[in-house]
């Protein structure tokens, strides 16, 4: 196994979690030996101690995939080497873009140590700008998979359906003002996706160029 920096970036509800856990599993099935980390902060479906793909239909049942992980603090992601196993191969960390500038010199000492390492996150935040540690571990990275959500802005009745590329927070079903704090753990009830053309954020500051 070639230790590398696999990097999993999209926009919410594009299957980053679901590609984390899929990378996982085939680690795991090699008989690879690894660990899970995630957000302290992500509290969703009540299981801090698991990283939860959100629910998918099976036979008109909700049902939840789910991959036992370790919380850290998103101001102290070092901790992860208090868990580091000896016999750990690879590492994988979910809802990366939370952690603190820290993170990366994780990442970099995990790959030193021969250690493969998947992170998952958004690549940019509800605003449209660049996202935490996001952009320096994209540049990092030996492969990045780039997921697409599909575009649910509805007009007349009628669902874009275009690939989303942009998270769109919402409150109270309108769009979050470009001066909210950019860490909302949310799903459905505060968030979806959108395409660049239906990603609107009130209060975002126009810049332009202009030459002198």
């Amino acid at each position: 196994m070639a230790e590398k920096l696999f990097v999993i970036a999209g926009c919410m509800f594009a299957g980053k979690s679901t590609e984390l856990v899929r990378l996982f599993d085939l680690n795991h099935h090699a008989s690879l030996k690894g660990q899970a980390f995630k957000a302290s902060i992500d509290q969703r479906y009540g299981k801090p101690d698991k990283i939860v793909v959100h629910p998918q239909s099976n036979n008109g049942f909700e049902c939840h995939i789910e991959l036992p992980a370790t919380s850290l603090s998103i101001e102290k992601p070092e901790e992860l080497f208090d868990f580091l196993k000896p016999d750990t191969r690879f590492v994988a960390v979910d809802e990366v873009q939370f952690f603190n500038e820290n993170i990366v010199p994780v990442v970099k000492t995990l790959l030193a140590k021969n250690i493969q390492v998947i992170v998952a996150g958004l690549p940019t935040d509800f605003r449209g700008e660049p996202f935490g540690q996001m952009p320096v571990l994209l540049a990092l990275a030996d492969q990045i998979t780039r997921l697409q959500a599909i575009c649910k802005y509805e007009q007349d009745g009628k669902i874009c359906g275009r690939p989303a590329t942009r998270t769109q927070r919402l409150i109270n079903g309108q769009p979050a003002d470009f001066n909210d704090p950019i860490i909302l753990v949310g799903g459905e009830d505060s968030y979806t996706a959108r395409c660049p053309e239906h990603h609107f954020v009130p209060g975002k500051p126009r810049v332009l160029f202009q030459a002198k």
